[in-house]
């Protein structure tokens, strides 16, 4: 009896899993090629982006959501986004969240970032370079980034040290891809390994999960869950403030210096004294976000710029001049860390490691402790 019980479990299994799709044969060089080459067809679609990145929600801070740090808060958990794409300058990212709404509305050479939540608009220089690697595409010109787009930091990461094969075909949003496994190389790197399926028919990345070591499921999982290739309403790349709506431009480095200066007058006109941990005259009028370094989008909330500290997967973003309490929640959860590199705090995650120093400097990479410490006692 029992034995049949089972029989009949594994043929209704078999019976209800969708048949792999039967796809062109082609090799690993050339589904590759088919993910790397430009992928300029208008599109929209939607997605979903799931993180288990093991972090305490930080929050974002940057207008343009552009620091190391500052948008890993909104891409943990669960995130449904849709995305429209005409050319390389003209995107829209919609984040639909409960009672709320952020848009990214790109439209040539700058970006408008709106959020619902206290009705605030900022226009920002569009990036003209985009952060690489896994962490860099977290952090990006958004603080979620449609597959295709997770898709091109991690490609670029793969070098001769890269072991590339092919798995099954797979469908996602409906359509047959294939599906590209890369495993990284080298020691240090975080990264068990990564799914890329590829549309088999456009090369549109349409799915990247993310393996970190000794993890069973992705700690990243990023799908798209339909779309559809046509043009798509240019209405969605126009975007104009509501009238009730705290509107900034700081698009260009004289409207942000404008935007400074006039913050600076009110404070010093309402005796602002810089003292108290209260904010500054950089930040924006009616939050918590900076204009410092908001018309490249590589810096928040007072920050110093962003860079990169090695190459591939073991590349690390470090930043200057971070305040204590402004990751205080998120440095209570490391341990104490004394080295050549410093004194501070080390967050470790399965994904990520996150140094925070003393002397303002903070470091984060999908990369080992001891990757992170190195490459700050340079």
């Amino acid at each position: 009896m029992v034995a049949a019980i089972a029989g009949s479990l594994s043929a209704y299994r078999a019976w209800a899993a969708p048949a792999a799709p039967t796809v062109a044969g082609r090799t690993v060089a050339d589904v590759v090629a088919l993910a790397t080459r430009p992928h300029a067809d208008p599109r929209s679609g939607a997605f979903h982006l799931t993180t288990h990145l093991g972090l305490p929600d930080i929050g974002s801070t940057a207008p343009g959501g552009g620091s190391a740090t500052s948008n890993i808060g909104l891409a943990a958990g669960q995130n449904r986004a849709r995305v429209w794409s005409d050319g390389p300058t003209r995107s829209r990212i919609a984040l639909l969240q409960p009672l709320a709404e952020t848009d990214w509305v790109r439209n040539g050479a700058s970006t408008w970032v709106w959020r619902s939540v206290g009705s605030r608009a900022t226009k920002v220089a569009a990036p003209t370079v985009q952060s690489p690697g896994i962490i860099g595409a977290l952090t990006a010109g958004t603080s979620v980034q449609p597959p295709d787009e997770l898709a091109s930091h991690v490609l670029a990461l793969r070098d001769a040290r890269t072991k590339l094969a092919l798995l099954a075909p797979t469908r996602v949003a409906g359509r047959p891809a294939y599906q590209l496994d890369l495993t990284p190389g080298v020691k240090g790197s975080l990264v068990s390994h990564v799914v890329v399926a590829v549309d088999s028919g456009t090369g549109l990345p349409l799915r990247v999960a993310v393996y970190a070591q000794g993890v069973g499921g992705p700690v990243i999982d990023d799908a798209f869950t339909d779309i559809s290739f046509g043009r798509p309403n240019p209405a969605n790349f126009s975007f104009t403030p509501p009238k009730t709506a705290e509107a900034l431009d700081v698009s260009t480095p004289a409207l942000m210096q404008q935007a400074i200066d006039a913050r600076r007058r009110r404070f010093e006109a309402e005796g602002f004294q810089g003292r108290g941990g209260g904010p500054g005259p950089n930040q924006l009028v009616g939050g918590g976000s900076s204009l410092d370094g908001a018309a490249g989008g590589t810096a928040g909330a007072g920050i110093g710029p962003v860079g990169v500290i090695g190459s591939g997967w073991t590349q690390v973003f470090s930043t200057t001049d971070v305040r204590a309490w402004q990751l205080r929640d998120l440095a209570s959860k490391g341990t104490v860390v004394h080295g050549a590199f410093g004194d501070g705090q080390l967050v470790r995650t399965p994904l990520v490691s996150l140094l925070v120093l003393a002397d303002g400097r903070v470091a984060v990479g999908a990369v080992t402790p001891a990757v992170l410490e190195k490459a700050m006692s340079r």
